[in-house]
């Protein structure tokens, strides 16, 4: 069997119809006159779950090894050629393991596929969220048709009217000197090397993790339990605004909270994670706090599965 087009195939097809999903909610965000950052932040939960779902379907704890092997592989993969052997014979190995734990009823070309799903639906995640941007422009000029997930060869990001959607809803963030009146020249910038990392740190927080972050703040403020004596500076309180402030969604204000997601996910608290998952959860959570330097709130989290009813 060709596995090379087995995977591409199923590669192709999960990541185009993500592509499609898309463009869909964009298009009845913008016909419900929703705000730009609703839009987003549905889109964002949808494709999230949407993930975590064909994880779930691979069904292996080898996932980590698999994906390194994948990417092993994907630097010497085109489609005009098969699967490397070594590499085919490596990820073999770890479907048969796989099959082994869990008794699967599949075989290597039905996991392949649903390997295939998996990594097309991460890409998708990965890349709406790298092209927000985009995006929020895609839907401020109501060009949905026009949406894609594919920067390379997009004529309508390099198009005129782009530009100016993008100078209309950001008139003062893309100027350059030969749009802004100077006196003299500026002077350079020092960069912040752990601003930076900070920054890029900030992004990696999931939709989960800051929904969960925000379900632990409002507990807090409810002095019950264990979590009674417990409080955190106000520097660290700050912090928590910053990490959040892109789960937000206005909806909460003229929709019932029932009927918003955003309300749900939070009240949950960490009931909406599988428990099976909470170690792993809460220490990825609580060290990037650690990075942050909010030690208090790190320590909080850590000791949270324990003061939660499960």
């Amino acid at each position: 069997m060709d596995y090379s087009k087995l995977y591409k195939t199923a590669y192709d097809e999960l990541f185009k119809a993500g592509e499609n999903l898309i463009k869909n909610e964009l298009q009845k965000g913008i016909d419900s006159n929703y705000p730009i950052k609703t839009i987003l932040d549905d889109i964002s939960d949808i494709l999230y779950q949407s993930k975590k779902d064909c994880e779930k379907e691979v069904r292996t704890d080898n996932i980590k090894e698999i994906i390194d092997q994948f990417d092993v592989w994907k630097k010497k993969y085109s489609p005009d050629t098969k699967i490397e052997s070594e590499v085919n014979n490596k990820l073999l190995s770890f479907f048969n393991k796989a099959a082994s734990d869990f008794e699967l009823n599949r075989d290597y070309g039905q996991f392949l596929q649903l390997f295939a799903h998996y990594r097309a639906a991460k890409d998708v995640n990965d890349g709406y969220h790298e092209r927000q941007l985009y995006t929020e422009i895609t839907i401020g000029a109501n060009m949905v048709e026009k949406y894609t997930l594919v920067p390379k060869g997009n004529e309508w990001e390099n198009s005129e009217e782009y530009n100016l959607t993008k100078d209309k809803m950001y008139p003062d963030d893309f100027k350059t000197p030969d749009t802004v009146e100077m006196t003299k020249p500026p002077e350079p910038k020092k960069k912040n090397n752990e601003a930076i990392k900070n920054f890029d740190l900030i992004k990696t927080f999931t939709p989960r993790e800051t929904k969960f972050v925000l379900s632990v703040l409002f507990d807090l403020t409810k002095k019950h339990g264990r979590l009674e004596d417990s409080s955190i500076p106000l520097t660290e309180f700050l912090k928590l605004i910053v990490i959040t402030k892109e789960t937000c969604t206005i909806d909460i204000l003229y929709k019932p909270a029932s009927s918003c997601a955003y309300y749900n996910n939070i009240s949950q608290g960490i009931s909406v994670i599988n428990k099976n998952d909470r170690p792993v959860f809460i220490n990825t959570l609580s060290n990037k706090l650690d990075e942050l330097n909010m030690g208090n709130f790190a320590g909080i989290i850590r000791e949270y599965h324990t003061v939660t009813i499960p």
